[in-house]
């Protein structure tokens, strides 16, 4: 089965996340800063933040601040149809590195 990329919610043209669990950064990404001017930054794929956890987290980072994420809500909040009240994400094997 092919793999899906779409924009993160919130970080369009910054970060990709695939619908089986992966985040990379967009192709186009590009930064601006006073030290280095303009960036552009090459795709890759980032890094699981806790690789002996059970929970997947990612850094992502938009207007020098990073934030950190669950990998499992990123891609329930890009695939899935939201819900109204409705913003629970429940794994059915209870494992929230089972992606799809």
């Amino acid at each position: 089965m092919k793999e899906i990329w779409k924009d993160v919610v919130g970080y369009e043209g910054i970060y990709e996340i695939s619908d089986h669990g992966r985040v990379r950064t967009h192709k186009d990404k590009t930064t601006h800063s006073v030290k280095h001017g303009l960036r552009k930054w090459k795709q890759r794929m980032l890094k699981d933040k806790t690789p002996n956890g059970r929970d997947v987290r990612v850094t992502l980072w938009k207007d020098k601040t990073p934030k950190s994420y669950l990998v499992h809500r990123l891609v329930a909040f890009t695939f899935i149809p939201t819900v109204k009240d409705k913003n629970c994400v429940n794994h059915i094997d209870g494992n929230p590195k089972t992606i799809m």
